[in-house]
């Protein structure tokens, strides 16, 4: 049988192996108790929770089992963390796509301008669809991402510490699907991770808050042009700028570090994980790119993702890049990396009102990173 791995610990799982939460109600026919592993996990207390069962799969696996007490259940957990996992995800491929970059380059708003858009007009181009595997993703995503971005027209919050917030260690969990024939769908599921910049400005903290990292399927990696001072100082219509925080290539490093030391892999062989370099608020900086810039088009992706275009948008950003830091980072990412492409997007279109407001939202080229991640792993058709 072919293993996966947990989308919250990240241990490969042997799905010989299950276990089985109960969800008995009377706590004198099945007393709680105390769960390290998920303790451990939360970085916590042992929450006391109700009893845990591990099947050995013998030919098929369970859809349920029964408890000791003589309750059945289908409530079916991770055997390492003992986390509930979300349903169907064991049921198909997994691709975990991690989304890192430094505090304050905008990941929550590219977050949720991404889901919105797989939901929407992406998914519509596609023919495909995005539905939320667990109530938690459900809620987190309505509550923190969609209600103030798109319901309030307002900031969002910035993303705390998984360390401070519990529920921060715990990504976004989708299936989708698409079409792929007249008969036939290819699904997956779909783990969206947004870590918080101080989570990743450290390797100690990297290891142990963003473990993910070095196990994902594809990672994007959001530079903020704002924060590059040879951009902000080539402006000249510039309402707000944030604070410099954190030297991207830090982040960069750091990464690297982990997926080496977490992998096992030499210093000097290339990391092959694909990896989206990309420019977020690129509306920002129009002023600075040439009216030939293929960053200044659209991308229309008619259900296949346009390799040619995105060469393109890969050479002029990669120039750009070049011109405003120099040759440094990007003769690092040459000899680190080597199966990456550069892209520019916006996630709302426009600079937010001084008071914080969202109006207009206008999404810019958002899904083409995301889009050559899944033509990466085989889930998109390219041409």
């Amino acid at each position: 049988m072919a293993a996966t791995r947990c989308p919250y610990c990240f241990e490969l799982l042997d799905k010989r192996v299950q276990a089985f939460r109960c969800v008995n109600p009377n706590a004198s026919a099945c007393p709680a108790q105390e769960d390290v592993r998920l303790g451990k996990y939360q970085a916590l207390a042992p929450p006391r929770l109700q009893r845990v069962i591990e099947h050995r799969v013998k030919w098929f696996r369970a859809h349920s089992v029964v408890c000791t007490c003589g309750m059945q259940t289908s409530m079916q957990i991770c055997p390492e963390c003992h986390n509930e996992l979300p349903a169907q995800f064991d049921t198909g491929r997994n691709s975990t796509i991690a989304l890192i970059g430094p505090t304050f380059v905008g990941k929550s708003h590219y977050v949720a301008v991404l889901i919105n858009e797989l939901l929407t007009r992406v998914g519509s181009d596609f023919n495909a669809s995005l539905t939320a595997l667990d109530d938690q993703t459900l809620r987190r995503y309505e509550q923190n991402f969609h209600r103030p971005l798109f319901d309030q027209q307002t900031l969002i919050d910035k993303t705390r510490s998984a360390g401070a917030v519990i529920e921060n260690k715990y990504p976004f969990v989708y299936k989708w699907a698409a079409a792929n024939g007249r008969r036939f769908q290819k699904s997956c599921a779909l783990v969206f991770f947004d870590a918080a910049g101080e989570d990743l400005d450290e390797i100690d903290k990297m290891s142990a808050q963003a473990k993910y990292i070095a196990w994902a399927d594809g990672i994007i990696f959001l530079f903020d042009p704002l924060q590059i001072p040879q951009v902000r100082d080539r402006l000249t219509q510039l309402t707000a700028v944030p604070p410099v925080v954190t030297d991207p290539e830090v982040v960069l490093r750091s990464a690297a570090e982990l997926i080496r030391s977490v992998q096992q892999k030499s210093p000097v062989r290339k990391i092959n994980l694909p990896i989206a370099f990309t420019f977020s608020k690129i509306d920002a900086i129009r002023e600075l790119l040439d009216d030939g810039s293929p960053l200044n088009r659209a991308s229309k992706h008619a259900g296949v993702f346009d390799l040619k275009e995105q060469r393109q948008v890969h050479d002029s950003m990669r120039a750009y890049l070049k011109e405003w830091l120099g040759a440094e980072l990007t003769r690092y990412i040459d000899r680190n990396f080597s199966n990456y492409s550069y892209f520019g997007v916006s996630a709302l279109g426009r600079e937010p009102d001084p008071d914080g407001s969202v109006w207009s939202i206008a999404p810019f080229r958002v899904e083409d990173p995301l889009l050559w991640l899944l033509h990466k792993n085989g889930l998109v058709k390219a041409r």
